[in-house]
């Protein structure tokens, strides 16, 4: 799990627990190890089931090397600003596609890996040129927002998110490996 620490991740990692799978963890570095901690001893009738790993999601290598072994990938992380989406910044959407595209090429990359699940949003579907409001009633990895749009309103948080998705859909389609979003 990417970010195995979040609300998110550690909802995912007690479910997984607790169907019997094993979690590995990736972390950033000591206050990571230190909140893994907490959560192993509240996990405690889960001990040993419960794996960190150092990794750097910028570094396809080193998630290769975190994902070795497992059957499959959540990346769960994501920028969360203090400002909220409205603090999410040009910048940030960038890195969030940029660190997709790392996970991605990890996942394809790792022989053990054969799926991965992916949170984006429904900002990544939502913004369409205004024109019309039609949405289907089935909104999947071809219903896209408009990525214009969303840099002419500065609408960085689901231009993220939508570059994030795009890539993770090309690389998995290109690599044969299963993904999901959510």
């Amino acid at each position: 799990i990417t970010d195995g620490l979040s609300f998110l991740g550690r909802a995912i990692t007690e479910r997984l627990l607790l169907h019997g799978y094993t979690v590995r963890v990736i972390v950033n570095g000591p206050d990571d190890l230190e909140r893994l901690r907490v959560m192993r001893d509240e996990t405690a009738s889960f001990h040993g089931r419960i794996e960190a790993v150092t990794a750097k999601l910028t570094e396809t290598e080193s998630l290769v090397d975190a994902f070795d072994g497992c059957n499959g990938v959540f990346h769960t992380s994501g920028f969360i600003d203090p400002s909220g989406i409205s603090g999410y910044s040009k910048y940030m959407a960038e890195i969030e596609a940029k660190v997709s595209e790392k996970v991605m090429n990890a996942c394809a990359m790792t022989q053990s890996v054969r799926r991965c699940l992916m949170t984006s949003s429904l900002l990544a579907c939502l913004w369409q040129d205004g024109t019309h409001f039609d949405f289907p009633s089935v909104i999947d990895h071809s219903s896209w927002s408009d990525e214009s749009l969303c840099k002419d309103k500065k609408l960085w948080y689901a231009l993220g998110k939508l570059k994030a998705e795009k890539i993770a859909w090309k690389i998995a389609e290109n690599k044969g490996f299963k993904l999901s979003t959510i």
